[in-house]
C-alpha cells in the first residue's frame, strides 16, 4: 500500500515499511518487481536493490501520478507533463498523442489496451501506437478526470463529484447514480474502486464510504473513516478485504464480515508519526 508516508507491505496483522517518502502509485510486473511512483520519478524495487528512472532517463516529468503494467510486461508511466512506456529499461515517450499532458490515472484492459484519464481533454485508450480519444461526444466531461478502473462490466471513470461507466458492449458512458442522492448534491469524492466481483466502492467527503452491490447502495460510516484525510487510495486483497490509505499515511482495512454492521475494523493499521 502506497501512502504519503511511504510504501508498506501488509501480511497478516503485520505492516512492514518498504519505502520512505510520498508514494503516488504502485504496480507489480510479471517478474515480481515493484514499481513505485514518487515525486522524484519511478523507483523499481527488486532483489538487486532500487533503480530510479526520472527526467534524466526520458521521463517528461519527475512527478509520477499513475502506473500500470500491460501484457507485454511494459510499464506505462503517467506524469503531470506526459505519458511514457518503459520496456526493458527503454523509454518511449507518448506525450504527443495526448490532447493534454497531465495524466491522472491509468488502467489496463483484457485486450492489452491502456486507458488514460486526463486532467483536461477527457480520456483515451492506447494500444501500441493507435490512440482513441473520448470526451463529451461519448458522455464524458472534458476536464477533471482523476480515476479509472476496468472490470468485466466495462470501463469506470471518475472526477471529483461523479462516476461514469461504459458497459463492455456499449460506446457511450453512463453516469452512475451514487447512493440516494443525485450528483448535483454530491460533495467531493475522495476515491473509488471496483472489486473483482463488480462491487463499486466510492468514498465521499463528509459522508463516508458508499458501497453498491448489484443495484443496492449502503453507506458505511465510522469515526476512523472520518479522521482519515483524503484523497484515499483503495485496493482489495485476495481475502476481499478493502484497504484504505489516507493522504497522511494512515491505513485502515475493512473486513468483509464487517459489512452487515457497517463498522470498520482496524487491522494492521499504520498511523503517521
Amino acid at each position: 500500500m502506497g501512502t504519503q508516508s511511504g510504501l508498506f507491505a501488509v501480511q497478516g496483522d503485520a505492516v512492514k515499511p518498504l519505502w520512505r517518502g510520498p508514494v503516488t502509485d504502485v504496480a507489480e510486473d510479471a517478474r515480481g518487481r515493484l514499481w513505485v511512483g514518487t515525486a522524484e520519478g519511478v523507483q523499481r524495487l527488486d532483489a538487486a536493490g532500487p533503480v530510479v528512472f526520472n527526467v534524466s532517463h526520458g521521463l517528461p516529468d519527475n512527478m509520477v501520478q499513475a502506473l500500470v503494467v500491460d501484457e507485454d510486461n511494459a510499464l506505462w508511466v503517467g506524469t503531470r507533463r506526459g505519458l511514457v512506456r518503459l520496456h526493458n529499461d527503454a523509454i518511449v515517450n507518448l506525450t504527443e498523442h495526448l490532447p493534454h499532458p497531465d495524466v491522472t490515472a491509468l488502467a489496463h484492459d483484457a485486450d492489452n489496451g491502456v486507458w488514460v484519464a486526463l486532467r483536461a481533454g477527457g480520456a483515451l485508450r492506447a494500444k501500441q501506437k493507435v490512440v482513441f480519444n473520448f470526451g463529451p461526444e461519448q458522455g464524458l466531461p472534458s476536464f477533471g478526470l482523476n480515476g479509472i478502473a476496468v472490470d468485466e462490466q466495462g470501463i469506470w471513470i471518475s472526477d471529483k463529484t461523479s462516476v461514469w461507466l461504459r458497459p463492455s458492449a456499449a460506446t457511450m458512458w453512463q453516469q452512475v447514480a451514487l447512493g440516494p442522492v443525485s450528483h448535483q448534491s454530491m460533495q467531493t469524492l475522495q476515491g473509488f474502486t471496483v472489486s473483482a466481483d463488480g462491487e463499486l466502492w466510492v468514498a465521499e467527503v463528509g459522508q463516508g464510504l458508499w458501497h453498491r452491490e448489484a443495484t443496492q447502495w449502503r453507506l458505511l460510516r465510522n469515526p476512523e473513516l472520518e479522521k482519515l484525510p483524503g484523497p484515499w487510495a483503495m485496493a482489495f486483497d485476495h481475502k476481499r478485504q478493502l484497504w484504505i490509505g489516507g493522504s497522511d499515511g494512515g491505513l485502515l482495512v475493512l473486513r468483509r464480515d464487517a459489512q452487515p454492521s457497517g463498522t470498520v475494523e482496524l487491522v494492521a493499521t499504520h498511523k503517521p508519526k
